[in-house]
């Protein structure tokens, strides 16, 4: 009897098909085996076809939850606008001042605060002009005596001592929201003024400056510090950026540049 090549078996001849048994002994194999090769090949398919599928689909809900995120952050910019527009039309809030330990604590904070800004060196033409001790002490806590604003406060000061080291640092007024450098936040003067009774201004931003901040970082959304400080400060802000190389070209997650920020609060100056 033959012997199929595949399962070392003796079998009737019957148990080939007519081409296989004019093959030679090395390559015959029976039609158990042949067939269960075909149904092999079958599987492999089916399950490649089921992978291939699989892989389809996966990228299907990728694909539909990046356009989810996309809606929805696009939903948050809109009704985010709407509500700044509205809280930049209303008078300022007055400052809620501070008191005991937390007064003690950013009194103390502003002590380092001034001594590091005289060691760096005042900045020129933002209204320090021949400050001392006493004025710079006198100015940082007019902007930092406002309990509404101590989320913002204490990394300010925080900053201004310790430079580079912490003055490059994200963080976010409310869980949830994208965290800001201290760069954009106080590039937001006008806004945060309008909401909480922020009174920082060009001063600030160029305290800032001076501590090494960063103008080229950016957060999630692609912002840049200037995508704030063409909406909410003034032209000698966004002179002092450019100055320090900030970039215009930067765009936003929808394929947006800093002209769409300045156009939706145009200035004469600006």
């Amino acid at each position: 009897m033959p012997i199929c090549s595949q399962c070392s078996q003796q079998k009737a001849r019957d148990a080939y098909t007519k081409a296989q048994l004019h093959k030679t002994g090395a390559t015959r194999r029976c039609k158990q085996c042949v067939e269960a090769e075909g149904s092999q090949e079958e599987f492999s398919a089916s399950a490649r076809q089921s992978e291939i599928i699989a892989r389809q689909q996966e990228e299907a809900v990728r694909i539909n939850e990046m356009e989810r995120q996309k809606r929805s952050r696009q939903d948050v910019a809109e009704r985010t606008d709407l509500y700044e527009r509205a809280s930049l039309h209303q008078p300022p809030p007055t400052p809620t001042p501070l008191s005991g330990t937390l007064r003690a604590e950013v009194q103390k904070r502003i002590r380092a605060a001034v001594a590091s800004i005289q060691e760096r060196g005042i900045p020129p033409d933002v209204g320090l002009d021949g400050f001392g001790t006493q004025q710079l002490a006198a100015r940082l806590w007019q902007v930092s005596n406002n309990e509404r604003m101590i989320w913002l406060t204490i990394p300010l000061l925080m900053g201004l001592v310790y430079g580079e080291r912490k003055i490059n640092d994200k963080f976010h007024f409310m869980r949830g929201e994208d965290p800001n450098t201290l760069l954009m936040w106080v590039c937001q003067y006008k806004f945060l003024g309008a909401q909480y009774g922020y009174c920082g201004g060009d001063d600030i931003v160029a305290l800032v400056l001076a501590a090494a901040a960063d103008v080229s970082l950016r957060i999630s959304n692609g912002c840049n510090a200037l995508f704030f400080a063409v909406k909410y400060t003034s032209a000698k802000c966004v002179e002092m950026l450019l100055d320090a190389g900030v970039k215009v070209d930067d765009r936003d997650f929808l394929g947006q540049t800093i002209w769409k920020n300045a156009l939706e609060r145009p200035t004469r100056t600006l």
